[in-house]
């Protein structure tokens, strides 16, 4: 991609975040508010990143991280939450998470396998959403949906694949880091340190939900890391 377009993908995500603010200001949903406001921090860094290095991946990457999760949080705050796929596109808090990890530092690995992993991620997607479509949130807890055993197998083989594309995404990094030289394996080691302990809330907020927390204690740890930890492992590591 060129420098132009990269900075296009990183405007955008810029304009979904400072969209999102503003649409929670108007609804006066002002915990959600300050969560996209929040968000902001990783796409500032995003665009530092983005100036350094004009022609790589990361800025919009890191843009991104975050710009995913202010769109799931505005959408789930407002009378749009009430629409039958809101429940089950909670995945796209992920995504810029999972192409930043495949992207960090220089640029995806060559390979169709590994070209593969965002597909399975967005198919897992589509998945959870039809398994959990007419769902709702109440009380921080998810009530409806489909009860028929296919929609649990669909959910369950969602949610491994979800998992799955995580897990190789990371270990891209783990790739790049044994065949990189030295600087490489710096950076590399300040995503993984941030990365290593998103994917730790992330599952520990699954075994939450499942013992019956609501959402947001589930995933608050998880989200509030992406959107200090990793844009601060980041911009260390690229800048």
């Amino acid at each position: 991609m060129s420098p132009g377009s990269l900075r296009i993908a990183t405007g955008v995500a810029t304009l979904v975040v400072l969209g999102a603010t503003a649409y929670l200001a108007v609804l006066g949903e002002w915990s959600s508010f300050l969560a996209c406001v929040a968000c902001s921090f990783a796409v500032a860094v995003g665009w530092v990143v983005a100036r350094h290095e004009p022609a790589s991946l990361v800025g919009p990457a890191l843009a991104w991280t975050t710009a995913a999760i202010a769109l799931v949080t505005a959408h789930d705050a407002g009378p749009l939450a009430s629409l039958p796929w809101s429940v089950g596109i909670w995945p796209v808090n992920l995504a810029g998470l999972l192409v930043l990890m495949l992207v960090f530092p220089s640029g995806p690995l060559p390979g169709r396998w590994w070209r593969a992993v965002p597909a399975v991620f967005a198919l897992a997607t589509l998945g959870m959403v039809v398994a959990m479509w007419g769902a709702t949130e109440v009380d921080g807890q998810v009530v409806g949906g489909p009860d028929d055993r296919w929609a649990n197998l669909l959910a369950t083989a969602g949610l491994a694949a979800i998992a799955a594309s995580l897990v190789l995404a990371a270990g891209s990094l783990v790739v790049k880091h044994r065949r990189g030289g030295q600087r490489t394996r710096r950076q590399i080691r300040w995503l993984l340190l941030a990365t290593i302990l998103v994917v730790a809330l992330l599952v520990a907020g699954w075994f939450a939900e499942a013992l019956g927390a609501s959402l947001d204690v589930a995933y608050s740890p998880f989200l509030l890391a992406i959107v200090t930890l990793v844009p601060t492992a980041v911009g260390v590591a690229m800048v």
